[in-house]
């Protein structure tokens, strides 16, 4: 009967991190909570948690100044649906799914969906991509101003960068006009922050904000679907300055004309230039006969040679052949596919090898803590799980630094002896990670089972340990540190070599006409 029950409550008390149990629950004596309570730690752990409460309060506050100093942007441009869009609808950027604008391309495809993408049609409709809204008749009034200046407009509209418009200059603060048609990516979804708008006043030294107002993506989205003349909005704007408040007679305001897709004549939101490799100008006067549409499409080398490349003086300036662009490009998309492939499985190698290495040593220790138990005294059978701690954590302290080779002292068994517990274990054979689970309140001898021969698969790769680790250090370093520059500095030879072979032709042909 002893020997099914295991060891006594009696026998368990002789272990240190064993606790007296009644039913479920250990209890713990007040001497031993007297004895582990520590004031001077407390404190300090009272006061870490403290100040990592305040920084992360400073650092939410200052949150723009660190993203700054980060990365050199005030804004993380990247947003949980761009995570949703770019891993669900885009399968990781594997599949951008282009091949469906060809069965929209059809004629039997109704003209308001022809042209376009399903795919990202759905993702507009869920919130998950931006769409396109324009602003046009753009008019201000009763800014909080006394004088005639100059004022412009910025827009701030979700992870996107600030939209300006022009300044208008030496303008009567009771209207000012703005000519521009500006477009906006907004997302209709509660993910995306607020469209603020702010009209600044331009002086001779600095520039001062006006008057402010911010709108709600999904509410401008639902305006710009709407017909005149309720697609046009005026708003109250806040001003900025709170002394300037009593300059206007009125609070100071915005008027709006949200719309979709009205100025962009050339409808860039259906054009795929990367499967046509042609470009689009706009004609703005005159239908084109080709396209029966306000823009002209012509192939991107045509487009070249209509169009010569010149610089800032107007000189002009040579570039390598559409035909070896198209060979480079080809080339770099080998080596980014190639790094990509590398990176990966390097990766895909080192994580799995590492959390199986791991595997194996975590339930290669928990036999080797079974094969010492059964030479320690107590020794029935089952044992608990703070008794084997108990026994790990003892041995530590006696044999850690001592050079105590295997077979030399129960704390130290052999590979065969451990092999022969792994084989035949005197209880349940134990699980890897179970002490962690347990620590962490997740049950008792939980985990991953250990397979059979786990012990043998441990030594026999422990020899490898040295080799796979500087093994896999090498690899990342060679896929993260020296394959882009390589590859780049291959790029710019050949592409040194293209031009020239170009320059060659050209020179040729020159002494040809001489």
């Amino acid at each position: 009967m002893a020997e099914q029950e295991g060891l006594t409550l009696g026998e368990m008390l002789h272990f240190p991190l064993c606790k007296a149990e009644q039913g479920s629950r250990r209890l713990l004596s007040v001497n031993s909570m007297v004895q582990e309570f520590r004031p001077t730690k407390t404190v300090q752990e009272i006061l870490v948690c403290i100040l990592t409460i305040v920084l992360l309060l400073f650092l939410y506050t200052h949150r723009k100044d660190v993203i700054t100093l980060l990365t050199g942007d005030d804004r993380i441009h990247a947003t949980l649906p761009d995570f949703c869009w770019y891993g669900l609808c885009q399968c990781g950027g594997l599949c951008k799914f282009e091949w469906c604008v060809c069965l929209t391309s059809l004629p039997c495809c109704p003209k308001r969906w022809r042209g376009s993408h399903p795919i990202k049609l759905m993702g507009q409709q869920l919130g998950l991509t931006s769409r396109t809204i324009e602003l046009s008749n753009i008019v201000v009034g009763d800014l909080p101003t006394d004088s005639y200046g100059s004022f412009y407009i910025k827009i701030e509209c979700g992870k996107y960068p600030e939209i300006v418009s022009a300044v208008q200059e030496d303008k009567d603060p009771r209207v000012v006009h703005f000519p521009e048609v500006l477009t906006l990516r907004i997302r209709e979804s509660m993910w995306d922050s607020l469209v603020e708008i702010t009209v600044y006043s331009s002086y001779f030294i600095g520039v001062w904000p006006l008057c402010q107002v911010r709108l709600d993506p999904r509410a401008i989205a639902d305006w710009a679907h709407e017909d005149e003349p309720h697609c046009t909005k005026r708003f109250a704007m806040k001003p900025e300055d709170p002394n300037r408040e009593g300059i206007g007679e009125t609070p100071p305001w915005i008027s709006l004309t949200f719309g979709v897709e009205q100025a962009d004549v050339r409808r860039l939101d259906r054009f795929h230039a990367n499967q046509t490799m042609s470009v689009r100008i706009a004609t703005w006067d005159r239908y084109d006969p080709v396209t029966n549409e306000p823009f002209e499409e012509q192939p991107l080398m045509a487009m070249k040679h209509r169009f010569p490349l010149v610089d800032g003086h107007g000189n002009a300036v040579q570039e390598p052949e559409e035909s070896d662009l198209a060979w480079l490009s080809g080339m770099r998309s080998c080596l980014t596919c190639l790094y990509s492939i590398l990176s990966f499985f390097v990766t895909l190698f080192v994580v799995g090898y590492g959390s199986f290495r791991y595997y194996v040593k975590k339930c290669y220790d928990s036999f080797e803590t079974l094969t010492i138990a059964k030479s320690w005294k107590p020794h029935e059978f089952p044992m608990p799980t703070c008794a084997m701690r108990s026994i790990d954590a003892i041995c530590a302290a006696k044999l850690d630094g001592t050079g105590v080779k295997p077979g030399q002292h129960i704390c130290r068994p052999t590979d065969e002896s451990v092999e022969l517990t792994c084989d035949d274990p005197p209880q349940d054979r134990p699980k890897a990670f179970n002490f962690v689970l347990e620590d962490l309140g997740l049950g008792r001898n939980q985990g991953l089972p250990c397979f059979q021969d786990v012990c043998r698969y441990n030594n026999r790769i422990k020899h490898y340990d040295q080799v796979a680790f500087f093994g896999s250090i090498a690899a990342l370093c060679f896929i993260f540190c020296c394959f882009r520059p390589l590859a780049n500095k291959f790029m710019q030879q050949m592409t040194s070599t293209m031009q020239k072979v170009h320059n060659s032709k050209i020179h040729q042909m020159l002494h040809r006409g001489v």
